[in-house]
């Protein structure tokens, strides 16, 4: 998980539907406000700002970082759930306002916010509402009324927000990522970022971007062949830790490891390259 370089849609259609957006969600929280109950949120993101989403995430999840393809689609998820809330244990979120407690009905006002709106696989969009809708805070303090929501301390990472890889490491062996602190920890459990198919997809592409940096390293700078060689992989794997890539994480994590061992070699590459271009005597 990494922070996702992210443009948010510019077409005149999705302006126009960001805008709708924007009205139904002020005439929602005046009702409320007014003593209405809270409206139901159904889906209506179209299929073609559904699109526009999806490539704003560089077609990839935007937790997990998985690839979403033909055979593997994904989905809108709501970073903060819009009609019901649950807590890491799984139960109802509960409001006290005053002498008033009752059940968490849910962001509405923030439903098709586009800051709110991430592109993920079904895998970190589970159907089981109790993982879908989970939204913890520290202390379970939720902001209340609406308005209030800035004044709660996240324990999800935000993809766009945030900055996750700071606080994530990568046991490259196991494919497991290990939370350096809280956020990172819960955002592991809640999201599901170490189940089977992503330990195993992190730990063969972390041991073959390992097997080509060994390679790299064990080459010899000075022989053409494989300086052309030691370029043009490093170039490839550079390119793969791009933030538009899948996995990214993955990638920049063995760069991370071998670094110290790489730059040796670039700064022996560039000095023969210097060396090369001095005019002879």
């Amino acid at each position: 998980m990494i922070r996702v370089d992210y443009s948010e849609p510019s077409s005149a259609e999705w302006k126009q539907w960001k805008a709708a957006q924007a009205a139904q969600a002020a005439k929602a929280r005046d009702a409320f406000k007014a003593g209405d109950p809270p409206p139901e949120v159904g889906d209506p993101i179209d299929e073609d700002r559904k699109a526009e989403i999806r490539e704003a995430f560089h077609r990839k999840c935007a937790f997990c970082e998985a690839p979403i393809t033909i055979k593997k689609p994904g989905n809108v998820r709501r970073y903060r759930p819009p009609s019901q809330v649950y807590d890491i244990d799984g139960n109802r979120v509960r409001i006290t306002a005053g002498d008033l407690k009752f059940l968490h009905p849910g962001y509405f006002w923030l439903a098709n916010e586009p800051s709110n709106l991430l592109y993920t696989c079904s895998g970190c969009a589970p159907k089981d509402e109790r993982k879908r809708d989970c939204f913890p805070v520290l202390g379970d303090e939720y902001g209340w009324p609406p308005g209030k929501e800035n004044d709660e301390v996240r324990l999800l990472f935000h993809p766009i927000d945030d900055d996750p890889e700071q606080f994530l490491n990568l046991d490259g062996g196991s494919g497991i990522l290990v939370g350096a602190d809280e956020r990172a920890q819960v955002s592991i459990e809640v999201l599901g970022l170490n189940r089977e198919e992503l330990r195993d997809v992190r730990s063969k592409t972390f041991a073959k971007v390992s097997a080509l940096l060994e390679s790299v390293c064990n080459a010899n700078p000075s022989k053409p062949d494989q300086a052309t060689f030691i370029n043009g992989t490093l170039d490839t794997i550079v390119s793969s830790s791009k933030p538009s890539h899948p996995y990214s994480f993955v990638y920049r994590s063995a760069l991370k490891k071998y670094r110290p061992r790489i730059k040796p070699l670039l700064d022996e590459l560039l000095a023969l390259a210097s060396r090369r271009r001095q005019p002879r005597p």
